[in-house]
């Protein structure tokens, strides 16, 4: 075995782990650009997750509100439709009138 052949085959003897190193390092790089990407992802998620919740509870405030109202206004409109009957029936009640009495001759 000559000296260039015993150089070329020690030569691509270490190339062959440098070679995997440098891919392994390529990969993992690659793949914690992945897991950074996907972290910035999932914070956003988050944040839209805690804007819904956040909207959530302002529309079951807004509805428990509204049937509140809706209560006040039934309330309301019944106390009306008493005072309205217990108007009506003094109307309804007949005025009675005295004729004196006239003296017959």
């Amino acid at each position: 075995m000559s000296e260039v052949s015993f150089i070329l085959i020690s030569a691509f003897c270490l190339s062959v782990p440098l070679g995997v190193k440098y891919l392994i390092a390529f990969q993992t790089r690659h793949l914690l650009d992945d897991l950074k990407g996907r972290e910035r992802e999932v914070e956003r998620l988050v944040a839209q997750a805690e804007a819904l919740e956040s909207q959530r509870m302002v529309m079951r405030r807004a509805v428990d509100q509204v049937g509140s109202q809706c209560r006040q206004a039934q309330i309301r409109g019944e106390r009306l439709k008493e005072k309205i009957t217990q108007m009506q029936h003094r109307a309804e009640k007949p005025v009675s009138r005295k004729i004196p009495h006239q003296v017959l001759t």
